[in-house]
């Protein structure tokens, strides 16, 4: 039986809140516009963060592993009520009959937290935008545009690991 290595992503729902103060309910709610898109872009750790139920997921990527290493066999499948893709619209996988996928690193920040000696939380602030990446595996020639699409402006989460 050949073995496979499956990388599927999902997201979170986030929640928190703010106050603003206006003259009528129009003003209030363009104000609460602007508070909620400061409140997405903030490193700050949110109110409350729903992990009960996992949210428009999407498998990454799949990888056969054999005696060399791993070999793609594809990337970005939409699967059981996929949320991610509009209706019709085909996935990337759909596009493409030969995989490309590159995986990079590049330094983020990172908040480190010690107790005692010993690290207790380290906080991962992945919004810091994509700087002199350095290919880890897959085709090199497509980290540019892997770069863009991870790059892409939209605010993400920190991740944090830890109690």
């Amino acid at each position: 039986m050949t073995e496979y290595v499956v990388k599927i992503g999902f997201w979170l729902r986030a929640y928190d809140s703010v106050t603003v103060e206006a003259d009528a309910d129009a003003e209030a709610i363009e104000k609460a516009k602007i508070a909620a898109t400061t409140a997405m872009t903030s490193t700050a750790h949110p109110e409350h963060v729903e992990f009960d139920e996992r949210r428009e997921g999407v498998i990454a990527f799949i990888d056969r592993v054999n005696s060399d290493g791993r070999e793609p066999v594809v990337e970005d499948i939409a699967f059981d009520d996929d949320r991610i893709h509009p209706d019709g619209a085909p996935s990337r996988a759909d596009k493409e009959t030969q995989p490309r996928r590159v995986v990079f690193a590049y330094r983020v920040p990172v908040h480190v937290e010690v107790e005692d000696g010993l690290v207790s939380r380290v906080t991962v602030i992945d919004e810091t935008p994509v700087a002199d990446p350095t290919v880890v595996e897959g085709d090199a020639g497509y980290l540019a545009e892997a770069v863009a699409a991870a790059d892409d402006g939209q605010a993400w989460p920190s991740w944090q690991f830890g109690y």
